[in-house]
């Protein structure tokens, strides 16, 4: 798959400069930066003072481009450093710390994927890969690899995907709080399945998107 891919170095959202680029934007091409004045997530604010990673690609809107970010970015994070984790639904941690996550915004019957992975630094709140390896790395590369994993899971069997994603969960067998983000209602219950879009807790079967998992 051939597309290509811009350096902003500094915007306010790569979420948002895509969505006022759509029209010159093809499928597939990719927009990165180190810095992001205005990011923003699922469920809020992203920190983006630091020179990190923050991505955005348009796709073909589908329901499983979800399964095909979370995995892509996991692949990408634990080759630097291999105790990173998925968290439910979109999220990557190490132990208690988030450093990543990714968010889907429709428009136009295009998918905005948004990829946001603290590499460089942190405030205290969130955490970062340079904290456990000492190493500062170069975000241009970093792209670069995150747009050919993207590629090659948009052409992966969707099982196959499906089977790594549980294998990074860890979340099976767990008693969670969470929010029904709806109703704003907050729940506890065990985690009893986990599929590619849906999990069920204590027999209750939610799409992942519903909810929000407040334990890690």
């Amino acid at each position: 798959m051939i597309n290509n891919i811009t350096n902003l170095h500094v915007v306010d959202s790569t979420q948002t400069y895509l969505k006022e680029h759509l029209e010159t934007t093809n499928t597939y091409d990719a927009v990165f930066a180190t810095t992001q004045t205005k990011g923003y997530g699922r469920t809020g604010n992203w920190d983006s003072q630091y020179e990190n990673l923050y991505f955005s690609k348009l796709l073909p809107t589908d329901d499983n481009n979800h399964l095909t970010a979370i995995c892509s970015m996991h692949m990408l994070a634990s080759k630097y450093y291999p105790d990173v984790e998925i968290k439910v639904p979109n999220d990557l941690y190490i132990g208690s710390k988030k450093i990543g996550g990714f968010i889907i915004e429709n428009t136009n019957n295009k998918s905005i994927l948004g990829i946001g992975i603290n590499f460089n630094g942190s405030d205290n709140q969130f955490a970062s890969i340079s904290e456990y390896t000492n190493v500062r790395y170069d975000i241009e590369e970093l792209a670069l690899e995150l747009d050919e994993f993207i590629n090659l899971n948009l052409q992966v069997p969707l099982d196959m995907l499906e089977t790594y994603y549980k294998l990074n969960c860890h979340i099976v067998g767990k008693h969670v709080n969470y929010i029904e983000l709806a109703s704003g209602d907050t729940f506890s219950g065990t985690v009893t399945e986990l599929s590619a879009n849906t999990i069920t807790i204590d027999n209750l079967e939610f799409n992942q998107m519903q909810i929000k998992i407040l334990d890690k």
